[in-house]
């Protein structure tokens, strides 16, 4: 749970990678003409995007900030963070996604003399105060050596080395998370050591122990399978944590490969076919590719129903919803596309603008809301009656919240947070009080307004 401001509460845990797995990915690299700190680097965005669905990665690294020539004999801080933006999707490969990153840390070397609070100030408009600015995730390289390999190429590569932070390698314990998370690889020569800092307000050990090895995993099917597909790697043995489904044993969160999700990563929601007949309602008229075959114990073969959400399964056996593709979400049981139904709203001549968003009521259940600019000849009751020919019940709005224009970001996107503060009224319940105000006696009209 994510605290109102930012804490610094943080542990620290190593792990090394074994010898053999090292020396391998110091071959690898050299192969695919990348750094060590690029090939790591790389495998860390893998694993962020599998754990949290997200695309678009922003990773910070330090700078030693002694690339003018003069400054090394110079005492002080130079020091100065940079930022490393990348795209990372299934259909990439691990070679794409080598070069992805190759040329975005050259790119970013490039302009390391920018100072983070100028960029910061540049770019963040409204500061949340609960996180740092920009990145949470930072990524480190301590070169405690020497490496004749790399120093022999005396190119623009060797140089990310020389200006990346060089000091004592931290031990596991207690320490201060200035991120969210931090992983610094520790290069000595021979085994390479993956330090993880963590802020214990937000991770618990255990997960980051978990993270830790599924880490170390990735990287041995990375050597193992170079030209593969990202999304082909697996983050554990398939026999593993599983993680392979809810108590009821009907819920199935599966990756790409329809293998088994380690606990706590992203992956399709999948429900027995069984289950979907049973209680998912609507859906006698569905995609044939929604289904798949899968075997789910050494006897038996399960017919298995992708529901269109993402979630991941925690390591108390629950599953958290994380996402739905095409802002979809489901409501009192049924799948519900929130772009159809403004498309729906907007087509309507009494409206100007409309969005859609899903919200938790007080009775803790979940309720469409339409966010509306209403035009001239605007009748809430119209405007019902209208939808109720053209959509099924279910998917029209509860709620109508009027505006007089949306609200917009510096950028003009939604704003989110401000359409959350927007007061939610249940127009029937108004009406009804309305009615019993009308009523009573000595009361010949009532309006009721919402401040």
């Amino acid at each position: 749970q994510r605290l109102p401001t930012q804490t610094f509460n943080g542990r620290q845990i190593s792990l090394p990678i074994d010898e053999g797995l090292s020396n391998q990915l110091r071959i690898l690299s050299k192969q695919e003409g990348v750094t060590p700190f690029m090939m790591l680097l790389s495998a860390f965005q893998i694993l962020l995007w599998r754990y949290t669905g997200q695309e678009d990665l922003l990773i910070g690294t330090p700078v030693a900030g002694r690339h003018l020539a003069g400054t090394e004999a110079v005492l002080g801080d130079f020091s100065n963070p940079i930022v490393f933006r990348n795209r990372v999707s299934k259909d990439l490969t691990l070679g794409t996604l080598l070069k992805q990153v190759q040329t975005m840390t050259l790119s970013a070397m490039e302009h390391q003399q920018f100072p983070f609070p100028a960029l910061v100030e540049q770019l963040v408009s409204d500061r949340e105060p609960n996180r740092p600015p920009i990145f949470q995730v930072m990524y480190l390289w301590h070169q405690l050596r020497e490496d004749k390999g790399v120093r022999e190429d005396k190119g623009e590569l060797d140089n990310i080395s020389q200006n990346l932070f060089s000091k004592p390698f931290p031990i596991s314990g207690l320490q201060g998370a200035g991120y969210e998370l931090m992983l610094a690889i520790g290069d000595a020569g021979g085994e390479l050591t993956c330090n993880w800092t963590y802020n214990t307000d937000l991770f618990d050990e255990k997960t980051i122990n978990r993270f830790a090895q599924q880490f170390n995993f990735l990287l041995s099917e990375i050597v193992k399978t170079p030209r593969a597909d990202i999304q082909s790697y697996s983050l554990s043995a398939e026999t593993e944590l599983l993680g392979t489904s809810l108590e009821v044993k009907s819920t199935y969160v599966l990756d790409y490969g329809h293998r088994s999700c380690p606990v706590g990563v992203v992956g399709e929601v999948y429900v027995n076919d069984e289950v979907r007949e049973r209680d998912y309602l609507g859906w006698s008229l569905v995609d044939p590719e929604a289904f798949i075959d899968r075997k789910i114990s050494e006897t038996k073969n399960c017919r298995l129903f992708k529901t269109g959400e993402w979630g991941r399964i925690l390591s108390d056996g629950s599953m958290e919803v994380i996402s739905l593709p095409n802002a979809s979400i489901w409501i009192n049981g049924f799948l519900v596309n929130l772009q159809e139904m403004e498309s729906a709203v907007a087509a309507d001549q009494s409206v100007k603008d409309v969005v859609v968003r899903v919200r938790k009521t007080t009775d803790h259940r979940f309720q469409l809301v339409s966010y509306l600019v209403p035009g001239e000849c605007y009748v809430e009751e119209g405007l019902r009656d209208r939808l109720q020919k053209r959509l099924p019940a279910y998917s029209i709005p509860r709620y109508t919240v009027l505006l007089n224009e949306l609200p917009l970001t510096d950028h003009g996107q939604i704003d989110e947070k401000n359409l959350a503060q927007k007061n939610v009224v249940d127009a029937e319940h108004m009406k009804k009080c309305e009615q019993v105000l009308q009523d009573l006696d000595g009361i010949n009209e009532v309006a009721m307004i919402v401040v």
